[in-house]
């Protein structure tokens, strides 16, 4: 079966977001796996009520959303893809909504009813849809589906921003207390850090050596903590202001118990329980892979 993957985030941001280019890449090889063939693509911010548009769809013969972090908020982009499941529907193609995480979405909720299936990507996004009567299969971010890199591992924090960097004051703690040699700032994601010494890598395979050569990581981005989570480096999820608590939901999914201790008692709870913490995170990892793999129907 042919299919037309929308909301195709790669390339969305000059310079390319590693989480937004990984996860994309791995749901496209997830659906292949499972017998789909790719037919066409539509970027973000290209999947609207506009005809041209659902006569590509319509030749493709199916539609699968990509919803990564788009459906929140009655955001534009939130209500083009949650009304593409009810048009879908009108004109008789099959649509999957996956890989996404959805919240404060309250007055759109109920198209969610037309779709053919639904995964998401989070446990806040899974309960938030169930409050709403919304049945979807628990997934996780298709990143997981990519195998951690190899690096020698260096005494350093790496500091990943999201919608806004973390303060400078808890870099400066958290690597004072650590005692890192070295703090890198990251502009792997999306906002980036500016006027200030970053480090961009050229590919994501690289962005995951940067990963995997840390000691630790703080992050405001969420794909910068699901990252750590897939190489067991342990980090602080930083809280955006007006966002989710997505960064945090990350953290519990990654590290269990030791979320808790790692956010309220600090760096010497991560000095102390380092062994464990990524003890824990390594089981974690493979189950959260396993759970990437869900973002297709379980009879595929």
């Amino acid at each position: 079966m042919n299919f037309l993957l929308a909301n195709d985030t790669r390339g969305s941001v000059r310079g390319e977001h590693w989480g937004s280019w990984l996860t994309t890449t791995n749901l496209e090889q997830l659906l292949s796996r499972v017998g789909l063939t790719i037919a066409d693509r539509l970027p973000l911010g290209r999947l609207k009520p506009v005809e041209a548009v659902w006569k590509r769809i319509e030749k493709a013969g199916m539609l699968v959303i990509n919803g990564e972090g788009s459906v929140h908020s009655g955001t534009p982009t939130a209500v083009a893809l949650l009304n593409s499941l009810k048009m879908a529907r009108e004109r008789n193609v099959r649509v999957w909504i996956v890989n996404h995480g959805c919240w404060n979405c309250d007055e759109l909720i109920e198209m969610y009813k037309y779709a053919d299936f639904i995964a998401v990507r989070d446990v806040a996004s899974f309960g938030y849809l169930a409050q709403h009567g919304i049945s979807a299969r628990l997934a996780a971010d298709c990143s997981f589906l990519s195998a951690p890199a190899q690096a020698a591992r260096r005494n350093q924090l790496l500091v990943c921003s999201g919608l806004k960097p973390p303060e400078d004051s808890v870099v400066r703690r958290w690597a004072r207390e650590l005692k890192c040699s070295r703090i890198v700032l990251s502009n792997d994601f999306y906002p980036r850090f500016s006027g200030k010494k970053t480090a961009k890598s050229g590919s994501a395979e690289e962005s995951f050596r940067m990963i995997a050569s840390s000691r630790f990581v703080i992050s405001s981005s969420f794909h910068g903590c699901i990252f750590a989570a897939i190489h067991a480096i342990p980090f602080l999820p930083v809280q955006v202001s007006g966002q989710p608590a997505k960064t945090m939901v990350a953290a519990v999914e990654a590290m269990g118990r030791h979320a808790q201790g790692v956010c309220f008692e600090g760096p010497g709870y991560v000095n102390a329980k380092c062994d464990e913490i990524q003890h824990e995170m390594r089981e974690r990892a493979r189950w959260l892979r396993k759970r990437a793999s869900f973002n297709v129907p379980a009879n595929s």
